[in-house]
C-alpha cells in the first residue's frame, strides 16, 4: 500500500460534504495549499490527537458515501458511480493509514520509554552482581548477546534504506497527483454548461481528497522513518551496552578441565565465543581449580 502514498506537505482542511448527495451543492474549489508538516513523532500526544481525528471524520464520511453507494438512484449516471466508488476507496485508504500511523506513534512511545530506562541502567551499572572469573557459559551468553544487537542495527540500516525509497517513490507520485489536481481545476474552469460544471467540480473535489489523503500517508511514512531511527539509536545503546559488560567479563573466564583442554590458547576462547578481531580475552583464561565453578 505504501507505493501508493505520495510524499507531500500534508494538506489540511476540513473535509467537504458528501459530493454524492446531488442535492446538495458542492463548495467553490480552491487551489490546493500544501503547508509544512511538522516534524514527526515530535509530539506524541498531539500527534496521536490528530490522527485519531482524521480516523473519525473518515470513518463517517466513509459511512455516509457507502449508504448513498448502496442506494438506488435512477438519477445517478455511471460516471457519478464511478466517483462516489472512488471516494469509498480513499477514504478506506484515509482510515488504514490511520491506524498504521497510530501504531507507529505506540512504538514510538515504547522506544522512548525503554531508552530511558536503559540509560539509567547504563548509568548506575558498577558490575555484575557476582565477582570474577566467571564460566565460559556466562560469557558465551553475554557473546551472543552482542551479536544478536549487531544483526538488529543491521536490520535497522535495511529498513531505514527502505523508508528512502518508499519516500522517493512517493515524491514522484506527488508531482503526479499535484498535475491530476490542476488538471481537474482547468476542466472546471473550461466548463460551458451547468451540467458539466457539476461534473467538474465532483472530479476536482475527488483530487483534492486523493491529495489529502496522499497527505496523511506521507506523514505516516515520515513518522515510520522517525520510529524506525530511534529504534536504530535504541539498539546502538543496548549494543554498547552489550559491549562493556562483555569486556568486563572477559579478563577473567575460568574454565572447566575439558574447557580448558580443548581452549589453552585466548584464540580459541575468542572463536568459541564467536567474537570478532579485537574482541578476543583480553587475559589468558584459566582453568578451575574445581574443574569447574
Amino acid at each position: 500500500m505504501i507505493k501508493n502514498l505520495l510524499l507531500s506537505l500534508f494538506l489540511l482542511g476540513p473535509s467537504p460534504l458528501l459530493f454524492a448527495q446531488l442535492s446538495l451543492p458542492l463548495p467553490e474549489p480552491t487551489a490546493a495549499q500544501p503547508q509544512e508538516a511538522s516534524a514527526p513523532l515530535q509530539d506524541l500526544d498531539a500527534e496521536r490527537a490528530r490522527v485519531e481525528a482524521h480516523i473519525a471524520a473518515a470513518t463517517q464520511e466513509l459511512s455516509e458515501a457507502n449508504q448513498a453507494l448502496g442506494t438506488t438512484d435512477p438519477l445517478r449516471s455511471q460516471e457519478d458511480q464511478e466517483v462516489l466508488q472512488e471516494r469509498v476507496n480513499h477514504l478506506e485508504t484515509r482510515i488504514q493509514v490511520g491506524r498504521r500511523h497510530l501504531k507507529v506513534i505506540a512504538d514510538a512511545r515504547a522506544i522512548r520509554e525503554e531508552k530511558g530506562e536503559l540509560r539509567e541502567e547504563v548509568t548506575g551499572w558498577t558490575g555484575f552482581a557476582d565477582p570474577p572469573p566467571y564460566p565460559l557459559a556466562f560469557v558465551e551468553g553475554l557473546a551472543r548477546r552482542l551479536q544478536s544487537l549487531q544483526g538488529a542495527i543491521e536490520s535497522d540500516e535495511l529498513r531505514l534504506a527502505s523508508s528512502a525509497r518508499a519516500k522517493a517513490m512517493a515524491a514522484e507520485q506527488l508531482a503526479s497527483a499535484e498535475q491530476e489536481f490542476r488538471r481537474a481545476l482547468e476542466a472546471l474552469e473550461a466548463a460551458g454548461t451547468d451540467e458539466a460544471k457539476e461534473q467538474a467540480r465532483r472530479r476536482l473535489e475527488l483530487r483534492r481528497l486523493a491529495l489529502s489523503v496522499a497527505g496523511e500517508g506521507a506523514a505516516f511514512i515520515r513518522a515510520g522513518e522517525q520510529a524506525q531511527s530511534e529504534r536504530r539509536s535504541l539498539d546502538r545503546l543496548r549494543e554498547e551496552f552489550a559491549r562493556t559488560r562483555l569486556a568486563a567479563a572477559l579478563p577473567d573466564i575460568v574454565l572447566t578441565a575439558v574447557e580448558s583442554g580443548r581452549l589453552e590458547r585466548p584464540s580459541a576462547i575468542a572463536r568459541a565465543l564467536g567474537l570478532r578481531a579485537g574482541q578476543g580475552p583480553m587475559a589468558r583464561a584459566r582453568p578451575s581449580p574445581e574443574g569447574g565453578r
